[in-house]
């Protein structure tokens, strides 16, 4: 993804992959799981959040536009803790962890361990040359 082009979306409210609902299939496929550590990259405001942590798991989001998780925390009324960690701020809340900084800044140590990851649209949101980059982070 290139930087410029995902903060000017954010800025410009072009978030067309934003949905209003929580994604079905992530309804059907976690639904009843045993809690754990979900990552979410490119987390943005997505209600999945929201819902991952209602079931129970706890959530580690990663978002490169300040702007989206301002978004997130005011519309869904979340007061957070912050901190700088390396180069990301991270924004803390129950059951909440969102990194605000370049995904693939973030390193094993900042992350620990995760029982799954939880990726709806960002492969997709990778240009081609970028997606095998993704993929193996």
């Amino acid at each position: 993804m290139k930087k410029d082009f995902w903060l000017k979306r954010w800025a410009q409210s072009e978030i067309g992959w934003h949905q209003t609902e929580v994604e079905p299939a992530l309804i059907q496929w976690a639904s009843g799981r045993r809690p754990g550590r979900i990552l979410v990259p490119f987390c943005g405001k997505s209600l999945d959040l929201i819902w991952l942590k209602s079931q129970g798991h706890e959530v580690i989001g990663v978002e490169l536009s300040e702007l989206a998780l301002k978004k997130f925390f005011s519309e869904n009324a979340i007061a957070s803790a912050q901190s700088s960690e390396g180069r990301f701020t991270v924004h803390r809340a129950d059951g909440l962890t969102l990194f605000n900084g370049d995904f693939f800044d973030l390193t094993p140590e900042q992350l620990g361990s995760v029982d799954a990851v939880y990726d709806r649209a960002a492969l997709i949101a990778q240009p081609p040359e970028m997606r095998n980059r993704y993929a193996l982070k």
